[in-house]
């Protein structure tokens, strides 16, 4: 179907065309790359020190929600300060069903619902220190966006995760920051880092 906006001056404005003839996609199919594919393999494709070079330890990063834009920046910041990045696995029904019993509200969208299987991942990993920030503002990245707010879920499911998790958390002895950074300003976020990982040494 097709709506076509005729003009006075003989113009023709044509929109809702919902087949691929009409694009001329139909032959070059099999040429075009999934855009979704590479962002994906980009997004995640960088390879963690081997514990050996790991000066400072192990810290674990959950695959989900507003990771699957800012991982880069975080594999990046852990791995110059001498961590070995544990990423957890690509999100699955098994994934689902390991965290079930700790979401707390059915209400939750599916990828929310899913964190508390990749926290409960990491932890059966053996990782004792698990980063997962509370990010309110995205960077800004097109300054004529009305505004660069997270969905609520996005921008507070690791406080959801810290009350609703918390006995596993300290049964297995993990360690979970979840600070609220301002991703949005590069020099307060400089220094809510240094707040955060004073407590370490780093």
């Amino acid at each position: 179907l097709l709506t076509i906006n005729k003009f006075n001056d003989g113009g023709r404005f044509i929109t809702g065309n919902r087949c691929e003839k009409g694009a001329g996609l139909e032959k070059n199919k099999e040429q075009l790359p999934n855009l979704f594919d590479y962002k994906y393999k980009r997004l995640f494709s960088y390879e963690p020190l081997e514990e050996a070079y790991a000066s400072r330890g192990t810290v674990g990063i959950p695959r989900v929600l507003n990771m699957h834009e800012n991982y880069p920046f975080w594999f990046t910041f852990f791995t110059k300060l001498g961590f070995r990045v544990v990423l957890s696995p690509v999100s699955s029904k098994e994934i689902y069903e390991m965290g079930m019993e700790t979401i707390s509200s059915d209400t939750a969208c599916y990828p929310a619902k899913l964190v508390h299987g990749h926290i409960k991942w990491l932890i059966n990993s053996g990782v004792k220190w698990i980063f997962y920030p509370c990010v309110n503002y995205e960077m800004v990245e097109d300054s004529s966006a009305p505004n660069h707010y997270n969905c609520p879920i996005v921008a507070t499911y690791p406080e959801v995760i810290s009350h609703n998790m918390d006995d596993i958390l300290e049964e297995n002895e993990v360690h979970f920051s979840h600070p609220f950074l301002p991703y949005d300003d590069d020099t307060r976020l400089v220094r809510e880092m240094y707040e955060q990982m004073m407590p370490l040494h780093i």
